[in-house]
C-alpha cells in the first residue's frame, strides 16, 4: 500500500468550447507528453510538427479504421490489461478528440446495424434502444478514466437554452457540452 501523498494524481479533464476556440491545441501542446491521441475528428495531422505525441492507428492491419469505437474499446482494454499486469503505460496522457464525435459514431453505427438486421426504413433510435450504444460510450470513457494517466475529452458546445422560455438562451450558463448528458 502506498500512503495517499506518495500516489500520483492524474488529471481527468473536459473541455467543452465551440469549433476553433483551442480545446484540441492546448491539450496537444500543454498535455504531459507523451500523449496519445484518439483522433475522431481527423485533424490532429495539423500538429505534426508537435513532440511527442502519437495518434491512434495500426498501419499493420490493412482497413484499420482507429475512429471505430470498437477498435477504440479493444485498445482501452488492451491498456488497461497492461496495466493490471503491473506494466508502466506508454503514454503520459490521453485526448479523446472528441466526445461528441465518438457519442455519435457510436449511436449511428447502432442505427446502421438496426438497418441491416431487419429494419431498413429506420431512420431514429427510440427511447429503449439507447441503452446499448450509451454503455459501449461509457465502457470506453470508464476504461480510459481507469488508467494511470492524464486523460482530456473534449466536447462540442451547443447553446443551452431555458426550460421555461421559447428560444431563450440561459444567462448563467448560456453554453453546455454536445455529448452525452451524463459525460
Amino acid at each position: 500500500m502506498e500512503e495517499a501523498n506518495q500516489q500520483e494524481q492524474y488529471l481527468k479533464l473536459l473541455l467543452t468550447g465551440a469549433s476553433g476556440t483551442g480545446k484540441t491545441s492546448s491539450i496537444i501542446y500543454g498535455a504531459p507528453k507523451p500523449l496519445l491521441v484518439f483522433d475522431l475528428e481527423q485533424g490532429a495531422g495539423q500538429y505534426s510538427k508537435v513532440a511527442n505525441f502519437t495518434v491512434f492507428q495500426n498501419s499493420k492491419i490493412a482497413g484499420f479504421d482507429p475512429t471505430n469505437p470498437d477498435n477504440i474499446l479493444w485498445f482501452t482494454e488492451q491498456l488497461l490489461q497492461a496495466q493490471a499486469q503491473g506494466h508502466k503505460l506508454p503514454f503520459k496522457s490521453i485526448l479523446l478528440d472528441s466526445g461528441t464525435v465518438l457519442y455519435n459514431r457510436i449511436m449511428n453505427d447502432y442505427l446502421k446495424e438496426l438497418r441491416n438486421n431487419g429494419e431498413p426504413n429506420k431512420k431514429k433510435l427510440e427511447p429503449n434502444e439507447y441503452a446499448f450504444p450509451k454503455n459501449k460510450f461509457y465502457d470506453i470513457i470508464r476504461n480510459l478514466k481507469r488508467l494511470n494517466v492524464n486523460l482530456f475529452i473534449t466536447t462540442h458546445a451547443s447553446d443551452n437554452y431555458l426550460k421555461t422560455a421559447f428560444m431563450k438562451v440561459d444567462p448563467q450558463e448560456p453554453v453546455k457540452p454536445d455529448c452525452e448528458k451524463r459525460l
